[in-house]
């Protein structure tokens, strides 16, 4: 699942979220 928003993508996997922006996501890339 994932959505846009404005810049940013947040995509939602079994274990967390990862919200990107500009590229960069909150988890420091890390999957």
């Amino acid at each position: 699942m994932s959505r846009i928003v404005g810049r940013e993508l947040i995509v939602r996997d079994n274990k967390r979220f990862h919200h990107f922006r500009d590229g960069k996501c909150s988890c420091g890339d890390y999957w």
